[in-house]
């Protein structure tokens, strides 16, 4: 009921508007929410008991709101809002003032609706005044109707305008710190924005010119290493720094391939995740022989093919494969598993490795996560795997998940929604 209750405010909305837009569109989805159930309602009593014209302006209603439902989904016209929240407010004082029903109040609703809808403190403040005008010569009909003497009647009225007056003013009031709140944080989003693609394009850079240098100084070092003419030594620092260089290349080219492949465009295709995961465990079971490792496929019994992105999809489960490899120890098995659960396909990746301690658990998913460490061969980790596989599948409307026990083994499970919304 919350997800449902939540597209329907969002109707409208793009990641394009800004956070102004957002709520201004929200604001008039909130509006028409509460309003159309009643202008039904009233639709269905009205015609039931021969109050045609009545009808006829219910009808007229819900097709204004019909209306604001196409500027919603076509995202055109926006400034049209305001403009139909002024006609509504028109025929409710219509209404009010021709059947005497009690129609004026819902103008309260349209005074809390245009504090956001009207973008210029002028426009709402004429607006208020108007609807204030309406409400209070609604209210002082009724008053005299009612038959009070004539020396309380201003007592009355005054009942009914000042705390509308009030409530519009510090409606204004607020929506103004609102406002200024709002273009704060706006701007402030796009600050951060704007930094993020700066450091990502920093970073591509740097790993880029770095691949050279270092290529250098491997090539460097084995040229060395062939003269015959070093000490033991002089050897071992050879291999250090041949090996140090060789780590901080990959390294390099870890976060070149993660750059690009994140930043591929989402062409979703059907796949069948059963072959795509036994792919990759093929591959896998090469890279195992060292360890004398076994790795086993249980693929799923029904169909498991969606729309996914083939090549994040085969980075999502070659990462958490070779994890699972890494952490193992030699002679050790990896269990993988696909198996289908309503409306969700379910991926497996077992070891009965090293595991993970309770305290690192939360901070796994992080890039650079503190919780990398070396596997039982002493290959290395650059602590962006796991976060490159979380993004993923995060990407692909899933969730991950992760059980460890250190020095039992770990099982990460992704689950993937068969269908996407």
């Amino acid at each position: 009921m919350k997800e449902w209750f939540k597209k329907i405010l969002d109707f409208g909305i793009t990641d394009s508007d800004d956070l102004v837009e957002m709520h201004k569109q929200r604001m008039f989805n909130l509006f028409a929410v509460t309003v159309i159930p009643f202008i039904l309602f009233n639709l269905f009593t009205n015609l039931r008991n021969g109050f045609y014209e009545l009808g006829i302006i219910n009808t007229v209603q819900l097709s204004i709101f019909a209306i604001t439902i196409l500027i919603g989904y076509y995202k055109k016209y926006r400034f049209l809002r305001s403009l139909i929240l002024v006609l509504l407010s028109v025929i409710a004082f219509y209404v009010a003032l021709k059947f005497r029903n009690g129609s004026e109040y819902r103008v309260l609703v349209m005074l809390v609706a245009g504090a956001v809808i009207f973008d210029k403190n002028w426009k709402y403040m004429v607006f208020t005044l108007f609807l204030s005008i309406g409400f209070t010569y609604c209210r002082h009909l009724d008053i005299v109707a009612s038959g009070l003497p004539s020396d309380l009647i201003g007592h009355r009225v005054a009942q009914a305008l000042i705390p509308f007056i009030v409530a519009s003013v510090s409606l204004l009031y607020f929506k103004n710190i609102y406002i200024t709140s709002q273009l704060k944080l706006q701007s402030a989003l796009i600050e951060v924005s704007n930094s993020n693609v700066a450091k990502e394009r920093i970073m591509h850079a740097l790993a880029h010119d770095l691949r050279t240098p270092l290529s250098n100084i491997i090539s460097i070092s084995r040229i060395m290493h062939q003269q015959g003419n070093l000490t033991m030594e002089q050897l071992k620092w050879l291999d250090f720094i041949e090996s140090a260089s060789q780590n901080s290349i990959a390294l390099v080219n870890e976060l070149l391939q993660t750059h690009e492949l994140m930043n591929l465009p989402e062409n979703y295709e059907s796949i069948d995740l059963n072959k795509i995961v036994e792919e990759v465990v093929q591959m896998a079971i090469l890279t195992s022989k060292d360890k004398d490792l076994h790795v086993e496929f249980i693929k799923a019994d029904d169909d498991c093919s969606q729309l996914l992105v083939q090549l994040k999809i085969q980075r999502l489960f070659s990462n958490l494969i070779h994890n699972a490899i890494k952490f193992s120890n030699p002679s050790g098995r990896v269990i993988v598993t696909v198996s289908k659960q309503g409306q969700l396909c379910t991926v497996s990746v077992k070891d009965f490795g090293i595991g993970i301690s309770e305290k690192n658990i939360p901070i796994i998913f992080d890039a650079f996560t503190k919780a990398k460490r070396k596997g039982t061969q002493n290959e290395p980790s650059y602590g962006l795997g796991l976060s490159i596989c979380k993004q993923i599948t995060e990407q692909h409307g899933g969730l991950i998940s992760v059980v460890s026990e250190l020095g039992k083994g770990t099982e990460f499970v992704v689950s993937l929604p068969m269908v996407r919304a």
